[in-house]
């Protein structure tokens, strides 16, 4: 599996998110969800991260881990990348379910994420 070293991060591109960079992904998610997201972040600080990062095929398209990747980008750490629809082995198995639970402590974001939830990309004017 590779590791997408920090300055890497910079290239990716994200799906629903059109035309938006990592910092801009980053801006946005710690902005709708600022306590989840800090709570993200300071948990690859203290533990690193294992679950991997879902590209689509070679042109580093994110089909899921975006907020993984944007805690990632502002913690400065590396993020494991895997084919998206890999098979988890048992660490990140763990590691999801934990973050998971992590996730639970903030329903008011996760609702407020599941209704504004970006159609196309917020930083573009439709």
């Amino acid at each position: 599996m590779p590791t997408l070293m920090p300055a890497d991060l910079t290239r990716l591109i994200f799906s629903g998110f059109a035309g938006a960079g990592i910092g801009d992904v980053a801006n946005y998610l710690y902005r709708t969800e600022p306590r989840y997201m800090a709570a993200l972040e300071a948990d690859i600080r203290e533990r690193g991260i294992t679950e991997a990062v879902e590209l689509l095929g070679s042109c580093l398209l994110v089909r899921g881990g975006h907020h993984r990747a944007a805690a990632a980008w502002r913690a400065g750490a590396a993020v494991p990348a895997a084919p998206y629809g890999h098979s988890r082995t048992p660490d990140q198995t763990i590691e999801h379910y934990c973050w998971a639970a992590l996730r639970r402590r903030y329903p008011d974001e996760l609702a407020a994420w599941h209704r504004q939830r970006p159609r196309g990309s917020p930083f573009t004017s439709k």
